[in-house]
């Protein structure tokens, strides 16, 4: 029975280390889930999302009262004027002599001016702690931009190099390139391989490789020889190859003046010589809490004395002009110095110093965490995708991925908002201009209505007429008076022609009138006494047909065509003559 017991206990303990495993796997798979899928071979791959305060921690020295915050996962320089320092742990300690990638973004919203914003790669020590984090603890590398008192600033790229013989210095990379400083994100990269070599970037773009080896101050490996310290240059020692010729003198017509008087010069007709060019303001009035005893006796500030502004005022003086007899400065000829002992050259001696390393990398430690130990005048900093490893290809598909859709969505509305910006200015000077050009009315609703109102998207096709309405604004009303005033004109014009036209035939048709009693005088006299059907004598007849020879021309005048009029009737013996309309 006691046996069964202690199985039963034995087997309980089992399953519940299993469960406990189980759990442990399942905690440490979701802690690297964010990092596994996008960067599974990082060292430390950040995105500051939820959690970021469990694997950094802020230095817990009383220097660094900077404290970072994270806003739209970013890590953030909250206030100015501060120190900053924040560490982070590595999963495992990294050997860059097997290579080294450092990349991570960087955006300056509220500009920059004067700060650090580079990373610390600190020196792997057994035991370190995050929070012990202060400005003397050791690191390999430190990377990224700084900005103080050089305008452009710098991309640092330095490592802490142990000599053979013990000794730790630090060894920068110059020249250095210099950071972007808008306020887009960018993002910088180190790449260190394993062959010693060297390259930073910008945004992806190459700004400087080579061997770490070269163009390091002071250099990696120091020189085999050093001038000697104790070889100095005789006092005597003569190394000017040439003297001036002492028997030569200048030419008494060598002329050395660049400007003469222009002789051709008059005096302006209207000049006053006794007028000085600046007056006191007669405006100006003397402060009512001025005190002479505290302040001193007031005096008015001057202007420019309005009398001089036709011609000049003071006394005139002839204006200069560039002398064409002008030589130059004389200089006597060389001639070789018989003094002359040749250059001197120090002598070099073995430097005592000297040491070879042939593999750099691997005495620069290996590095064990990741931390900004910062001080900035500014704020506004932020930080983001912050990568550690040794894959040059997994830190490029980083960049492609995470930074580029970023860059360019920041870019888009950066550029957008300079637009609205320059139009927003634009507009600005533009009403200025109006209403220092006085513009206001009819004149003043229209600019209006195109510069900012619901004629605004027709502007650019009328832009030329708006700038005359700017500088002319008695045009609008010119516009709408002209067409006003042509109507009038048309009308008042017309009129008349019309009455004349009616006048003309009223003309026409009294001399037609007249005309009728030579029409009575072919009538034969023998024949007024014949009737006329319908009981009317041939002169009736003949009146009757005048009136209707009367509708006929009216008839002829409308249309414009001549007609004839019919037979007269029975009984009637006249003779008819017709007539052109």
């Amino acid at each position: 029975m006691h046996s069964h017991l202690q199985q039963s206990s034995s087997t309980m303990i089992k399953i519940a280390v299993i469960c406990l495993s189980l759990l442990c796997l399942r905690a440490n798979a979701s802690e690297v889930s964010h990092v596994s899928n996008i960067a599974p071979h990082a060292f430390l791959f950040e995105t500051f999302d939820e959690g970021w305060s469990e694997r950094w921690v802020h230095s817990s020295d009383e220097k660094y009262k900077g404290e970072f915050a994270v806003k739209k996962s970013q890590l953030t320089v909250n206030s100015p004027s501060k120190f900053y320092g924040l560490t982070s742990l590595l999963s495992k300690p990294l050997d860059p002599s097997k290579g080294l990638v450092v990349q991570y973004e960087v955006t300056y919203k509220k500009g920059y001016e004067c700060g650090g914003s580079y990373l610390k790669l600190l020196t792997h020590v057994e035991g370190f702690e995050a929070q012990a984090l202060v400005d003397s603890t050791p690191y390999s590398v430190m990377f990224g931009p700084d900005k103080c008192g050089d305008p452009s600033g710098k991309i640092h790229f330095i490592v802490r190099h142990e000599a053979p013989n013990g000794t730790i210095s630090e060894k920068h990379r110059k020249p250095h390139p210099a950071p972007v400083t808008d306020k887009l994100p960018h993002v910088y990269t180190l790449i260190i391989t394993p062959e010693n070599h060297v390259e930073i970037r910008v945004d992806g773009e190459v700004k400087t490789l080579g061997p770490i080896t070269e163009h390091m101050e002071p250099p990696i490996n120091p020189p085999k020889e050093i001038p000697d310290p104790d070889d100095i240059k005789p006092s005597d020692w003569v190394d000017e190859e040439t003297i001036p010729d002492p028997d030569a003198s200048q030419p008494e017509d060598w002329d050395t003046r660049r400007v003469i008087p222009d002789e051709a010069a008059v005096k302006p007709s209207g000049w006053l010589d006794d007028e000085p060019q600046f007056i006191p303001d007669p405006a100006a009035k003397k402060p009512s809490g001025w005190d002479n005893e505290e302040d001193g006796e007031w005096e008015a500030p001057t202007i420019p004395n309005p009398k001089c502004k036709n011609a000049g005022c003071g006394e005139w003086s002839r204006p200069t002009k560039p002398n064409p007899a002008y030589q130059g400065e004389w200089r006597a000829p060389r001639l070789p110095n018989p003094a002359y002992k040749g250059k001197w050259i120090q002598k070099n001696i073995s430097n005592p110093d000297f040491y070879h390393d042939p593999e750099p990398l691997k005495n620069i430690g290996l590095i064990g965490a990741v931390a900004f130990e910062i001080w900035t005048i500014d704020e506004g900093y932020t930080f983001d995708n912050i990568y550690v490893g040794q894959s040059v290809e997994e830190a490029a598909s980083l960049r492609q991925q995470l930074w580029e859709p970023n860059f360019q969505k920041a870019k888009k509305e950066a550029e957008e908002k300079a637009q609205a910006e320059k139009a927003a200015e634009k507009l600005k000077q533009s009403k200025q201009k109006r209403e220092g050009s006085k513009v206001h009315g009819l004149p003043l609703l229209i600019l209006d209505a195109f510069d900012s109102g619901f004629l605004k998207a027709y502007k650019p096709f009328v832009a030329p007429i708006l700038d005359v309405i700017r500088e002319s604004p008695f045009v609008v009303y010119l516009a709408i008076v002209t067409p006003v005033l042509v109507l009038i004109g048309v009308l008042i014009f017309r009129r008349p022609s019309s009455r004349r036209g009616e006048e003309s035939e009223n003309v026409r048709a009294k001399k037609f009138d007249e005309a009728t009693p030579d029409d009575d005088d072919d009538v034969d006299v023998n024949e007024d006494k014949k009737d006329a059907p319908g009981g009317k004598t041939v002169k009736e007849a003949a009146t009757s047909s005048k009136q209707n020879k009367v509708s006929a021309h009216e008839i002829s005048a409308t249309e414009g065509e001549e007609e004839e009029e019919e037979d007269a009737p029975q009984g009637a013996t006249t003779r008819r003559r017709t007539r052109k309309a």
